[in-house]
């Protein structure tokens, strides 16, 4: 146990945490008849008692009584060693000192109130006391006491040992459970590292085929545009072969039978097409061709080869029945007929 109060501070420290400078307030009193010139000290194992050198040793006051008096403040929760020794006039050489062994004193925490110490010169146990606490006791009790509150501090501390132990393990496995937790973390951020790189590549891959899609669009519009452009011509142009070939097929009918030609209106009746010229004419023209199988009107999509019309006259034409003439007998009557008879069928 050291004599300047450590136990007691690695004691606070270990149990409160803090470390604890409690003082207590004590009071040597020696009774002892010395001649004139000499003094007494006490010096001990405490720098306020000297560390056991003389010259540094506290001097004590006399009174009244042959008492010899000395206050001062130690730690507490410590024992210390002391003695009384005699000095001459210079306080520096050593006269005598008191009789015995050591005189030991154990302050405790409880002893908050202050000390009393009641010695005498020849050191006998039996009439040294020491009153603490208004309780007066003898320095061998007072060490007794102080010995029982240190082995239940150091109970406490062999507890608080034992928590701190434990509560170094958990601090222990709290760093680890950190460490991994950092190093799933940092996996965890390189993947969303990964994560975005791969999502900003899509991103770009997106883009990239958007503006492909768009220029595909540009493109096709513009095919489309072309195509449409392509059939406009194609269709002016095959009106324009139409047209002619109507002209074609109009020219030769107009020349070789100008009573059919006048026979037409320009109004026209329902079968008119093209550039209003009259179907009569047209199929006047294939017959003036003497094929009488109307092909003229195949460059319309019409066929009127093989009807009833193009047959040869029955017998009561060939007899003079004046009912059915041919196509071919130019009195502007047959297409007329033909338009009677087909809108009987």
């Amino acid at each position: 146990m050291g004599p300047d109060g450590k136990a007691s501070s690695l004691r606070k420290l270990v149990v409160d945490g803090v470390e604890d400078s409690t003082v207590v307030q004590v009071r040597f009193c020696l009774k002892y008849r010395a001649t004139y010139g000499q003094s007494v000290k006490i010096i001990g194992s405490h720098p306020k008692l000297g560390n056991w050198d003389i010259n540094k040793a506290l001097d004590l006051s006399w009174t009244e009584g042959d008492r010899w008096l000395a206050t001062l403040e130690l730690p507490a929760g410590s024992v210390y060693e002391y003695k009384y020794v005699l000095v001459d006039h210079d306080g520096r050489s050593a006269l005598a000192w008191q009789g015995g062994g050591n005189s030991v004193l154990a302050i405790g925490d409880q002893d908050e109130q202050g000390v009393e110490v009641l010695d005498n010169w020849h050191n006998n146990p039996g009439q040294a006391s020491l009153v603490a606490n208004g309780q007066t006791m003898t320095r061998e009790n007072k060490l007794q006491a102080w010995a029982n509150e240190m082995r239940q501090y150091r109970a406490v501390a062999r507890s608080a040992q034992y928590e701190l132990t434990r509560k170094s393990e958990e601090l222990q496995a709290s760093k680890a459970q950190i460490a991994r937790l950092k190093m799933e973390l940092s996996v965890s951020l390189k993947a969303r590292e990964d994560l975005e790189a791969r999502l900003a590549e899509v991103e770009s891959e997106n883009l990239s085929l958007r503006a492909q899609v768009a220029q595909s669009q540009i493109a096709m519009k513009s095919t489309l545009e072309e195509a449409i452009k392509l059939l406009q011509q194609e269709i002016e142009e095959g009106e324009e072969e139409l047209y002619a070939a109507d002209d074609e097929v109009l020219e030769p009918a107009s020349a070789g039978s100008p009573a059919s030609s006048s026979s037409s209106s320009p109004s026209g009746s329902g079968w008119g097409w093209g550039r209003s010229k009259e179907p009569e004419t047209v199929y006047a023209s294939s017959s003036s061709n003497g094929n009488g199988n109307g092909a003229g009107f195949e460059r319309f999509g019409f066929r009127l080869s093989g009807n009833a019309f193009d047959a040869e006259p029955s017998a009561a034409a060939r007899t003079g029945d004046v009912s059915w003439q041919s196509p071919a007998s130019g009195n502007g009557n047959g297409l007329a007929d033909w338009r009677t008879r087909l809108g009987g069928q």
